[in-house]
């Protein structure tokens, strides 16, 4: 077939559907409006069942390669007005013919058709095929079926059971029948659970991309596309595309490096003992957010089975924040260098103990190291070494610094709850200078895994802060129109990024090696953070993180990966550096980017 006769045929296909879906709506509408609304003189409700499909309809969401992430799909009701019926036999014969196709048992029907309502749901999610039967040839299906009774049954009685055949000869649709109606349909199950969020049945969203982009999705406001431009025929993006709803979403992220990374994290949680654990892929270039994988994950499709509420359906990569730990060092070594309060050539001389406002800081190895110079100091993860690089850098220039970074405030990522991270400033209340001190080192300041993984990411991007985003391309009305990038500013220089490259290589030689590969080299840091408590820090929990990007010289991608509470052990470099190695090879060859000589 030519290109152009596939155009076509695709093009007639899309209108086939659409006007299938179009007649389907008209139709539930008549029945409904017949069989609801005009049966025993009743009063109909203020909203149509029409009114009702359309307002529930939403857009579809895909990966960058078109793969089906959300979508609508129609399910049917069976509904019954139990105003028409006239007498208890009408009532039993109508729930014996309906309890093995509906699944609903005999007595739960005659309790319903027992109400004084013009309207009452006695099933939802059956197929097409149920429905054609309740709607028009159940009888037929089911009059041969005997049903057997005891002598003292009662038509009122829920187990009553009554013989003879023909009980279902007479018309159910003219009391029974079935509508469809629209429910939201996630394929890939806990596949990307964080990032779409959920939708509940009267069409409310919950979290994630379905929640922040409602609006879009259901067609009633449009994002200004003025400046956009449009890139691709729809075609060229996904089959699933566009939607009969026609705004639809195409996202930054790759199924195939989020399978890599879900199912890294997965191994790694069950290795490690972790009590939870989060992985972030980006482009540090442009913002975008290639995988972010979060366990315990949950199936939207299924969501009002999860007792845990808010405490699984909030996406842990934005919403939740810590303590980074030693990962944050290499913001206080870029603001350090980029102030030019120090050099990469720079020595100190570390004690191995420093005390600052009655607080006694140490090094996590508890020895001292003499004179060091600012990259031992990151490959060896000095406490008090990044404290005294901190105090030449001085309070003023060091929190001057930080929003620059976006620490402090929300990155602006288009998904729903995204957390604002705490910092303490000079002029908040109660901040001290022990806070400074532990803030160069990561203590004393929470922040979001993206926030992380952000700041790095503008250190790979030679020093400039990309804003984050999920979404990629929105499709209106069968055209795409690309997203731009959005610059949040510069964080450092450039020389000053590629100063700290170096350092974060060196770190990853001689204090990370678990983290190298073989195709190229590797920038990037561990922490092992200890976990706040009510008087200080618990005494066994750690928070082990990895934050990085390869290649080192000219980055593909960022990463952030982080482990709650893992007993196999404490450190970030044991523990999270090895996930890093193997999931990085496996990033950079779907990214297609060659090995380094």
């Amino acid at each position: 077939m030519l290109p152009e006769e596939r155009t076509h045929s695709s093009a007639r296909i899309r209108i086939v559907q659409v006007a299938l879906a179009m007649v389907l709506l008209l139709l539930a509408a008549r029945l409904f409006d017949l069989q609801v609304l005009r049966a025993g003189g009743a009063e109909g409700p203020a909203v149509s069942q029409e009114e009702a499909a359309q307002r529930l309809a939403r857009g579809r969401i895909v990966d960058q390669r078109g793969v089906l992430l959300a979508t609508d799909i129609f399910l049917w009701e069976v509904g019954a007005n139990p105003l028409t019926f006239h007498d208890d036999d009408q009532r039993l014969r109508a729930a014996v013919c309906l309890q093995e196709a509906v699944g609903i048992p005999q007595g739960d029907i005659l309790d319903l058709l027992q109400e004084d309502s013009k309207y009452v749901v006695i099933g939802r999610g059956l197929s097409t095929d149920i429905a054609r039967r309740i709607n028009g040839d159940l009888a037929d299906d089911l009059q041969d079926q005997t049903y057997s009774a005891s002598d003292s049954a009662s038509p009122g009685d829920g187990d009553a059971r009554i013989s003879g055949a023909g009980l279902c000869t007479w018309p159910l649709v003219n009391q029974v029948w079935s509508t469809p109606y629209r429910r939201r349909l996630y394929p890939q199950g806990e596949h990307f659970s964080h990032f779409l969020g959920f939708i509940v049945r009267d069409g409310d969203s919950f979290y994630g991309l379905e929640e922040h982009y409602q609006e879009f999705l259901e067609g009633r406001r449009v994002p200004e596309l003025a400046r956009r431009k449009a890139v691709l025929p729809v075609q060229e993006i996904s089959s699933f595309l566009p939607s009969d709803v026609g705004y639809d979403l195409v996202l930054t992220v790759d199924w195939r490096i989020q399978q890599v990374v879900e199912t890294s994290l997965a191994e790694a949680i069950a290795s490690s003992g972790a009590e939870s654990g989060t992985i972030i892929v980006m482009d540090p270039k442009t913002g975008a957010i290639l995988a972010s994988a979060s366990y315990p994950a949950y199936d939207p499709n299924h969501y009002q089975s999860y007792v845990q509420g808010a405490e699984i359906f909030a996406d842990p990569a934005i919403s939740r924040i810590y303590e980074p730990g030693s990962v944050f060092k290499v913001v206080t070594l870029a603001i350090a260098l980029d102030s030019g309060a120090i050099t990469v050539d720079s020595v100190f001389d570390d004690p191995g103990v420093l005390e600052v406002g009655g607080r006694i800081f140490r090094n996590a190895d508890g020895q001292a190291h003499g004179r060091v110079t600012a990259t031992e100091i990151l490959a060896r993860s000095l406490n008090v070494g990044i404290a005294h690089v901190g105090e030449q850098t001085g309070t003023e220039t060091f929190y001057r610094y930080l929003p620059r970074f976006g620490f402090g405030a929300k990155t602006g990522v288009d998904l729903a709850h995204e957390a604002d991270g705490l910092a303490k400033f000079p002029s908040s209340p109660n901040w001290s200078l022990s806070d400074f001190i532990a803030n160069t080192f990561g203590q004393a300041i929470s922040v979001t895994p993206l926030q992380m993984v952000s700041a790095v990411a503008a250190i790979a991007n030679g020093g400039v802060l990309m804003q984050p985003h999920v979404v990629e391309q929105v499709v209106v009305a069968g055209e795409v129109f690309q997203v731009p990038p959005v610059v949040v500013g510069r964080a450092i220089s450039a020389d000053a990024a590629q100063v700290l490259t170096r350092m974060m290589v060196t770190a990853v030689q001689s204090g990370a090696p678990d983290a190298l590969i073989d195709e190229c080299e590797v920038a990037g840091k561990t922490g092992t953070a200890q976990v706040p408590e009510p008087g200080g820090y618990h005494d066994e929990w750690t928070i082990a993180s990895f934050v990085g990007y390869a290649p080192a010289e000219n980055p593909a991608f960022a990463c952030i990966i982080k482990l709650d509470k893992p007993q196999s052990s404490i450190w970030g470099a044991e523990v999270a550096a090895p996930i890093f190695r193997e999931i990085a090879p496996d990033i950079l060859r779907i990214l297609q980017v060659p090995p380094e000589a």
